[in-house]
C-alpha cells in the first residue's frame, strides 16, 4: 500500500471537523420520578450492569377486627385493633441495563452534579442566615 504523499496528509487533516455537535431530543414518552436510590447488580456475562431505580416509603399497617352477628353485621363501632406495624418499603420503578463504561461515565456525571448542587445548596444557606442575621436589627444600635 503506498503512502499518501504530504499534500495528501494535509488536505486529509484539513477534512476533519474541529467539534462534534451532538443534539438532545426529547422522546417526548419520558416520565420523572422521585429517586432516593439504586440497586442492583453486574449481569451474568459481565457485560452488562442491572440498575434498579427506587422510591421509598414507610407503610403502616394495621387492622381491626369486628364480630358480625347472626344476621351478618358488623358493628364498626367497636373492636379489636391490632398493633401497628410500621416498615420501609422500596418501590422499583424504572430499570436500567449499563454497559460498565456507561455505568462509569454516567456515575462520574451524578458525582459531579451532586458537588455542583452542594455547592448551590450552601450559598442558598449561606444567603439565608446572613438574611436572618439583617432581619435580627431594625437600624437602632442603641441599647435599652
Amino acid at each position: 500500500m503506498a503512502e499518501p504523499k504530504p499534500e495528501q496528509v494535509e488536505l486529509l487533516q484539513q477534512e476533519q471537523p474541529k467539534e462534534l455537535k451532538i443534539q438532545i431530543k426529547r422522546v417526548g414518552s419520558e416520565t420523572v420520578f422521585p429517586t432516593m436510590g439504586a440497586l442492583g447488580s453486574v449481569n451474568s456475562d459481565g457485560a452488562s450492569i442491572s440498575v434498579h431505580l427506587y422510591y421509598e416509603q414507610n407503610t403502616l399497617t394495621s387492622a381491626t377486627h369486628h364480630i358480625i352477628d347472626d344476621e351478618g353485621v358488623a358493628d364498626i363501632r367497636q373492636g379489636r385493633e391490632e398493633p401497628r406495624e410500621s416498615h420501609l418499603t422500596r418501590f422499583i420503578h424504572s430499570s436500567l441495563i449499563l454497559t460498565p463504561h456507561a455505568a462509569r461515565i454516567i456515575g462520574e456525571w451524578l458525582i459531579e452534579k451532586s458537588k455542583d448542587a452542594g455547592k448551590v445548596e450552601k450559598q442558598i444557606e449561606e444567603k439565608r442566615k446572613k438574611e436572618e442575621t439583617n432581619h435580627g436589627h431594625d437600624g437602632d444600635t442603641t441599647k435599652t
